[in-house]
């Protein structure tokens, strides 16, 4: 038999035993497991590159690692709520306070999540069906994502939980973590409160694999059981899962469905870069010269992310800086910004943004997008 078709009896495999450990079906847990053990020992056999035989063995010695759990295990495992110290590990509080002001440009967007969360929050006699609770934010790198996210949780007077560290090396643990996540959740609802759960590069939790055969697919298949548990609560949770990609179209399409509002945040417009230029150099508390030309900047900035536009105001404070230091050992103060700062800093600064990516996205925004 081919390489390619042990590898997909394999995955089916490790797929079907996926399924009964999460459904505590012990004793058929196992046998598939075993039986995937033993495709990817012939598969090792078979295979002349090392790299990839590590890989199998690594994987053969996870399966017998959760075949050893499960066989010593006497009742399902049960993830309690107040496991504070896996908490801390996999999810933080954020707190930030962001107004919808604070969030410059992207008005489009703004209006499609408000709508979706903060709306109906605030006016539930006017959305009988309640608000969206799963929302979906893509677009390039650096272009507030993040931001709208922690804005529209400000919005509704929401705890924001920023995820992270979901994936561990120890077999099982990380669909436990999941798990941790929604029920830390759903005690703080239980509790009277709000809560928005940020999932930031979820592709790295339900993106498409070649090859599901590691802990990925168990994670994709209990954070599915835990949203499917939060519909069935319907208009009455108070919990929002938002997600953020920069990929989108390498997420697996079995869950796009589930978010029910897909919001493209794109790059910012010219009048936008010119608004969140002002912003960073007031922030940064900088004396300009009369040469200072913020339209111009914004025109010759097309395709800089807000994160490219505050580094360059960031390099030109590193420079000015350092200036300082050399001249006078650090003494004194800071010289007048001139135009020439900024095109010294741009030219040395590429954008973030390809062209051609900004046609991918407006391409999976027509075949997907749903605002």
């Amino acid at each position: 038999m081919a390489i390619n078709e042990l590898e997909d009896i394999a995955s089916q495999k490790a797929n079907l035993a996926v399924q009964y450990d999460l459904a505590n079906e012990r004793e058929k847990a196992i046998v598939e497991y075993k039986n995937v053990i033993e495709i990817l020992g012939k598969l090792c056999n078979l295979v002349e590159e090392d790299t990839l035989r590590r890989t199998y063995l690594g994987l053969i010695e996870k399966y017998k690692r959760r075949i050893s759990e499960l066989e010593s295990q006497k009742e399902p495992i049960k993830v309690t709520i107040d496991d504070n110290n896996k908490i801390s590990d996999i999810m933080r509080l954020e707190k930030k306070n962001i107004s919808w002001e604070e969030v410059i440009g992207l008005e489009h967007a703004k209006r499609a999540i408000r709508s979706a969360i903060e709306y109906p929050d605030k006016r539930p006699d006017l959305y009988k069906l309640g608000p969206s609770k799963y929302v979906l934010l893509y677009g390039p790198s650096g272009c507030g994502k993040t931001y709208l996210a922690a804005a529209v949780a400000t919005s509704i007077n929401a705890e924001f939980y920023e995820i992270k560290n979901v994936f561990s090396h120890f077999l099982g643990e990380s669909e436990k973590n999941i798990t941790r996540i929604f029920n830390y959740a759903r005690s703080r609802a239980d509790n009277g409160a709000k809560v928005v759960l940020f999932f930031d590069e979820v592709d790295s939790i339900i993106g498409k694999n070649v090859l599901e055969v590691g802990g990925e697919n168990r994670v994709r298949s209990q954070l599915s059981i835990e949203m499917d548990g939060l519909e069935s609560k319907g208009k009455d949770s108070k919990i929002f899962v938002i997600a953020a990609t920069n990929e989108p179209w390498n997420l697996d399409e079995r869950f796009l469905r589930r978010f029910t509002k897909r919001i493209y945040v794109g790059p910012p417009e010219e009048q936008d870069r010119e608004k969140i230029l002002k912003l960073y150099v007031q922030k940064a508390g900088f004396r300009l010269s009369p040469d200072i030309n913020f339209s111009y900047l914004a025109k010759i900035t097309e395709n800089y992310s807000a994160d490219d536009l505050y580094n360059i105001v960031k390099d030109i404070e590193n420079m000015l800086a350092e200036e300082v230091f050399q001249k006078t050992g650090g003494k004194g103060e800071r010289r007048h910004v001139v135009m020439q700062d900024f095109f010294k800093v741009i030219n040395s600064r590429a954008p973030s943004i390809d062209v051609n990516s900004i046609k991918k996205y407006e391409e999976w925004k027509q075949r997907f997008g749903s605002e």
